[in-house]
Parts: C-alpha cells; sequence; structure tokens
C-alpha cells in the first residue's frame, strides 16, 4: 500500500481497513479483504484527501 505501518493501524482503528486476526502473536490480514478495503478508500477520494493538507506537496528534493 505504500503507507506506513502507523498510519495502516489507524485506519484499522478507525475502521476504514479491516482488522486482522492474531495467530500465535502475528497478525495476518486477508488480502482479498485488504483490496476491498482500498477500492472503497480509493472509490471514496478518502486516499487522497490526507494529501491536501501536506505542507510538502509541490516541494522538489
Amino acid at each position: 500500500m505504500g503507507i506506513s505501518s502507523s498510519l495502516f493501524d489507524g485506519w484499522v482503528a478507525q475502521g476504514l481497513m479491516p482488522k486482522g486476526i492474531k495467530i500465535n502473536g502475528v497478525v495476518l490480514y486477508d488480502a482479498e479483504q485488504l483490496r476491498a478495503a482500498w477500492q472503497d478508500l480509493v472509490e471514496s477520494g478518502a486516499a487522497n484527501s490526507q494529501d491536501d493538507n501536506n505542507p510538502f506537496n509541490g516541494v522538489i528534493a
């Protein structure tokens, strides 16, 4: 997805991404559920809305 683990955890807490299943101390995610949740974010425009407030947009490094 190209996002940090803390951002992903925040999206899970907000209900934007599905919760994983913990097995032997490892959290596993269903790939199809992740794809569907990502598609929902893209279609709703939520995936791009956070970029609107990024003060580094347009900065060339």
